[in-house]
């Protein structure tokens, strides 16, 4: 229903509106000022009739004054949608409340946020990155690789593990397990049935830790040009293939493709044709009945498998690949973009997944779909296992009530806004309870399900064998996601004691209505940010002179007087006209300024005043422009507004700015003022300073924490990359944006190329159902050196920790000549042993005479002392005793050095302003960071510059040379080591004039 509008009858108005009021208060006025000579102040005096144009003219400004404040900011003219208020420093929500993600729950939702994520973890890494184990010697003050006597462990923090859970491709595949599914049709004895083959080729993530092997195959531009299948056996490492007598009952269970080859294009310039091998390749066909199972033959499946289309299995499975390293790509950009300061990824991966089935009897009223029932069952528990996640719109939560701040906490996402509580409802599970399904399943809303008989989670592994099954709960891998395993799962339905199984065909029909009806929803930007008003436009500048509005006899209308009025009439109109111009200049100059308000507060640099006026001229006012003696529209300004008071006012306009963000520049303006010679031009200075803050504020304030995006090759040491804290710095220091300033992270400094030759590997799997690790030293395609040990666990985190703890064993002796054995047993072979005399290590290759394998162990040696513990390490400073020094041996974690120019500026003007510059420095840095600052000379800072930005070029690159890296770090490290203060110069008192402004501090200036 339309709202009725009704005009009100008393209307309330504001004493500017108010013409009975305005008349009252000028007859107030007259008789106050005027009453000894003027007594008539009747409807036919002059004075009063002018009043009363007067009074009238001041309700129009009163009108127009009162005109919506987004009116009066409106342009003219704008072919935008919507009015961008940005020049008034009005910000959107979306610019101005959202942040850069700062905690583990903000970077999943920056992650969940792209297309085709599905979930996404951080884990805070409490182990050493890659293994790169540090230890300190206190009693010298030094780190070093080797562990020893007298040395502690440091673990340098800030690394994040992030986890990934694509999207499933439906129809096709898991782009996490490498599960590809695919029908194919074969002949019995009616016609011909279908099957679906579900093959288990390695996951994406198991092809990235073999990326030197797979790195054409993974190519965005290769595709399947044909396969060839050897055997098709039992079990693994047969060499057979199955009988046809013990096909149909082996085929209840995985087999086994022992060796697939792949001949594959790269659609490079020039095309080329490569091939690569699958081995015992596990696989699982689902038949529609057991007598199409008896029916198959070992050529229909080897047909099948050997589709080269892209529609077959392997087409389909590096359509997976190829989705899979896009969206991969996407994330690893997503985070380096976002990355805090100091902090780092010390793996992105995607999450392994785990199949779990279920088996159930359900009780079942007599009238009840039984696939309708068994489609919403299935779907439930997928979504208890690996939950979808929500997006909300902006309108449904200001709908539930939550406040616009909370909506926009944490960051800008593009699909709409995720809740907190249902984020964090999807940690990774370390157990499946059968009694949280039961009574998830009790409380589906669809009628029909009476009793749960009985409820078994069964467990597979990563070939699809059943390994365990349990009535109570399963546990859940570390650091894996569990998946419904649809196919293997089996819901028994009961109808008054009778049991029925539904069809299949439309079960998998109904269950993907559900899917469908509950795909979530995504939003658009413009829905999920508060509307920016549009405003109308008025034309506040258009005057209508209160002299056209008196009776024509005044003769100072538009027409003016006739021809015949005589010299004494002319010249007392214009008398008249000459008196009323004051007033319709100030009437003027007020609709000017009016018109200008959205000027008074613009970000615009070109603005030059605060104070707007109108020349009046003839085209305003007939014949005002003979009153004026050579008035021009300069001379009229400088009138009303000079320099100075612009200045201030100018800065009292943006202090007021400045003010909505509870920010201000008062200590900088006084710091200013103290340096300048001219206070105009320090004002002038200071309003630049203060419109670039403003402008830059929502990425300041949004980004304060956030780091350079270190791996964007394009803006490597470019003012478009860089760090939020960076930025701010300059601008509250009003630095340009083009002068030097660098947050170097000492966590990028790390070493890193000592533990790129050292790879994990698994050698033998022996029960199929623990994590298997070894490791071996390699360079190039020559193996120096292998672990003795093999470690096994659960978890297959674990199992790399243990492998990488006695990589930092092996680090402290493999350059001590005295603990190698060179041994003979047949023949001569090589030990690495440790300070027990125990093997830690060993040379697989055996040699024939002692003067090999002491060669082989000298080139051990000289393979370690070229490529490993070679990055030069940071120096600390610490006392001799570990236990007192408050984080001084670990120089990686949360550290930075600030590196400015100590010669140019205003940073050498004196020690106060440095001291104001650190003070603002270390206000501005996060609170868990250290920082130290450096004021450096020219030339040392134009070094570091080329040295540090000749680094991060090699660190942007998708393929490192580590070598060239490594000579790039050593570099970098000597002169950032050596970097050195430079003070600005003072002089000793001067005992005759006594002016001793630029005073000499002890370590602070030079003479």
């Amino acid at each position: 229903m339309e709202p009725i509008s009704t005009i009100q009858k008393k209307q309330v108005l504001t004493a500017a509106s108010n013409y009975e009021l305005l008349r009252k208060k000028g007859l107030e006025y007259i008789e106050e000022l005027g009453s000894n000579i003027w007594t008539d102040y009747n409807l036919h005096d002059p004075g009063i009739t002018i009043l009363e144009l007067l009074c009238y003219a001041i309700t129009d400004l009163g009108y127009r004054s009162n005109i919506n404040i987004i009116d009066l900011l409106t342009d003219p003219v704008s072919n935008l949608p919507q009015q961008d208020y940005s020049e008034q420093a009005f910000f959107t929500a979306r610019d101005i409340l959202t942040v850069n993600p700062w905690t583990t729950a903000d970077f999943r939702k920056l992650l969940i946020d792209l297309e085709g994520v599905k979930n996404a973890w951080l884990k805070c890494k409490d182990c050493p990155c890659d293994g790169l184990q540090l230890f300190v010697k206190c009693a010298e003050s030094k780190l070093q690789y080797q562990n020893g006597k007298g040395t502690q462990p440091i673990v340098i923090k800030g690394f994040y593990d992030v986890m990934i859970e694509f999207d499933n491709e439906e129809g096709t595949g898991d782009l996490n397990s490498g599960k590809v599914k695919y029908n194919f049709s074969f002949p019995v004895a009616t016609g011909f049935s279908t099957a679906m083959i579900e093959m288990r080729l390695p996951s994406w993530q198991q092809l990235e830790d073999q990326a030197a092997m797979f790195k054409d195959f993974m190519h965005p531009d290769s595709e399947v040009i044909a396969v060839q299948l050897d055997k098709i056996s039992g079990n693994k490492k047969d060499d057979a293939n199955i009988p046809d007598a013990d096909l149909a009952r082996l085929l209840r269970k995985p087999v086994f493709a022992n060796s697939i080859l792949v001949e594959f294009r790269v659609n490079t310039e020039p095309p080329s044709e490569k091939h690569i091998f699958f081995t015992d390749t596990a696989f699982t066909i689902w038949f529609k009945s057991d007598e199409d199972r008896k029916q198959i033959k070992l050529s229909h499946i080897k047909q099948a498998i050997e589709d080269a289309t892209a529609s077959g299995i392997f087409g389909k499975y590096l359509s997976l690949i190829h989705r899979a390293n896009l969206l991969m790509q996407q994330a690893k950009n997503t985070l380096h973009n976002h990355r805090n300061l100091c902090e780092d990824y010390c793996s992105i991966k995607a999450i392994a997944v785990q199949d779990i089935g279920i088996c159930a009897d359900i009780e079942v009223e007599p009238s009840a779909d039984i696939e309708a029932i068994l489609a919403t069952v299935y779907y439930r528990i997928d979504q208890y296992f690996s939950p979808d996640i929500k997006f909300y719109s902006l309108q449904e939560l200001m709908e539930k009530g939550v406040p616009v701040d909370e909506i926009f906490e944490g960051p800008a996402l593009e699909n709409g806004f995720i809740d907190n509580d249902q984020l964090a409802a999807t940690n990774l599970k370390e157990f499946i309870y059968s009694s949280d399904i039961i009574n998830l399943l009790m409380d589906i809303d669809i009628a029909g399900i009476k009793t749960i008989k009985s409820f078994t989670l069964t467990n597979f592994d990563t070939d699809g064998n059943l390994i365990a099954s349990n009535e109570w709960y399963i546990n859940v891998n570390y650091n894996q996601q569990p998946r419904l395993y649809l196919e293997a799962s089996k819901i028994l339905v009961y109808k008054n004691g009778l049991p029925f199984l539904p069809d299949k065909f439309e079960l998998s029909d109904t269950l993907q209505v559900i899917k469908g009806q509950n795909t979530q929803p995504k939003f658009s930007v413009i829905e999920n940010n508060l509307p920016v008003p549009n405003g109308k436009h008025f034309n506040l500048n258009e005057y209508y002179p209160i002299q056209y509005s008196l009776p024509l006899t005044y003769g100072v209308g538009y027409d003016g007087l006739p021809d015949t009025a005589s010299l004494q009439r002319k010249a007392q109109a214009k008398q008249l006209k000459a008196y009323l111009l004051f007033y319709e200049q100030l009437l003027m100059n007020y609709l000017s300024q009016l018109t200008h308000v959205k000027d008074l507060f613009s970000l615009n640099t070109a603005i030059d005043k605060t104070y707007f006026s109108t020349l009046l001229n003839n085209e305003i006012i007939k014949g005002s422009g003979d009153l004026f003696n050579e008035l021009t529209e300069a001379n009229l300004q400088n009138m009303v507004e000079s320099k100075p008071v612009f200045l201030d006012r100018r800065n009292r306009f943006l202090n007021q700015l400045l003010s909505r963000f509870a920010e201000n520049f008062n200590d900088y303006a006084l710091m200013l003022y103290s340096y300048s010679d001219n206070i105009l031009v320090a004002q002038d200075k200071l309003i630049n300073d203060k419109i670039n803050f403003l402008k830059d504020f929502p990425f300041m304030s949004a980004n304060r924490a956030r780091a350079i995006h270190y791996k964007d090759t394009l803006k490597v040491c470019s003012n478009e990359n860089i760090a939020g804290l960076q930025l701010r710095i300059k601008r509250l220091l009003g630095m340009d944006i083009s002068e030097k300033v660098f947050v170097i992270e000492h966590l990028l400094l790390r070493p890193r190329t000592a533990w790129k030759y050292f790879e994990l590997y698994e050698e033998l799997d022996v029960d199929n159902k623990l994590f298997e690790r070894r490791w071996r030293l390699k360079g190039g395609k020559q193996i120096y050196l292998s672990s003795s040990t093999r470690y096994y666990d659960q978890h297959l985190a674990v199992t790399e920790q243990k492998a990488r703890l006695e990589i930092a064993a092996v680090m402290n002796f493999i350059l001590d000549i005295n603990h190698y054995q060179i041994k003979k047993e047949k023949k001569w072979f090589i030990n690495l042993l440790d300070e027990t005399g125990e093997v830690i290590a060993y040379r697989q290759q055996h040699f024939a005479t002692q003067t090999l394998a002491e060669k082989a162990r000298d080139g051990i040696i000289e393979f370690a002392k070229n490529n490993l513990l070679t990055d030069t390490l940071l120096p600390i400073c610490t006392s001799g005793n570990c236990a007192d020094t408050c984080g001084d041996e670990d120089p990686y974690s949360f550290r930075v050095t600030v590196v400015l120019s100590g010669e140019t500026g205003i940073a050498n003007s004196g020690i106060e302003f440095r001291r104001f510059a650190e003070q603002t420095i270390r206000t501005e840095l996060p609170a868990h960071l250290a920082v130290k600052i450096c004021w450096v000379s020219n030339k040392q800072l134009a070094m570091f510059e080329t040295a540090y930005c000749n680094w991060l070029s090699e660190l942007a690159k998708e393929e490192i040379d580590e070598d060239a890296l490594h000579n790039l770090l050593e570099l970098l490290l000597e002169i950032f080591i050596d970097l050195k203060n430079v003070y600005p110069d003072a002089k000793l008192h001067d005992c005759v004039d006594g002016d001793d402004s630029n005073r000499v501090f002890l370590d602070n200036t030079i003479i």
